[in-house]
């Protein structure tokens, strides 16, 4: 690798990115502009994939009555979602022409 090379890669961050929800499935398909960054300027790729895996769920549980039927059933929905786009998410240089275009 040129020296020029390795200092523009040197330069590049990275966005951790999760794909939208259709309804109640992730849509992997979507163009890229439509997932949402949910972590920007990752040092490196790695750092980024180990973000990636830390990722938790941050629910309401804690401020909801889950003693409530319908409200449990959506807590778990939402969590459900959370953990399918979590899995589905993709680190991708910060300065992808395709985050920008919406």
């Amino acid at each position: 690798m040129k020296l020029h090379h390795a200092a523009a890669l040197a330069l590049v961050g990275w966005a951790l990115i999760f794909p939208p929800l259709v309804g109640d499935r992730v849509d992997i398909g979507a163009p890229v502009n439509e997932w949402e960054i949910m972590g920007k300027g990752f040092a490196t790729v790695r750092d980024c994939e180990q973000s990636r895996t830390r990722v938790g769920w941050y629910g309401y549980a804690n401020l909801t009555d889950m003693s409530d039927p319908k409200t449990r059933a959506k807590e778990e929905a939402d969590a459900k979602a959370f953990f399918q786009r979590r899995t589905a998410s993709r680190c991708v240089p910060d300065d992808d022409l395709r985050l920008k275009t919406k």
